[in-house]
């Protein structure tokens, strides 16, 4: 059986170029899709996070205002209520 010569090779090898190109190309585009999504949502979690933060305190302050402060009477000891 002969031995091929190289030159018989030039399609496949393009072939096989061009393929690995496009593979690498699909690829490429995938992980920047997800990069790009991955960063959104984090940034929404961090807004929706900060938001909660916001409320709780403004939640807080109402409560702090609506009972009159938080205060304790002279003389009277404070009993904590789990130890």
């Amino acid at each position: 059986m002969p031995l091929r010569r190289l030159k018989d090779f030039r399609p496949v090898r393009s072939f096989a170029l061009k393929l690995g190109l496009v593979i690498s190309l699909i690829v490429a585009g995938i992980f920047i899709g997800i990069y790009i999504r991955t960063d959104s949502l984090l940034l929404k979690a961090v807004r929706y996070e900060a938001e909660s933060y916001f409320n709780l305190i403004v939640h807080t302050r109402q409560w702090n205002a609506n009972t009159g402060g938080v205060s304790s009477r002279k003389g009277v000891a404070w009993k904590p209520t789990h130890t």
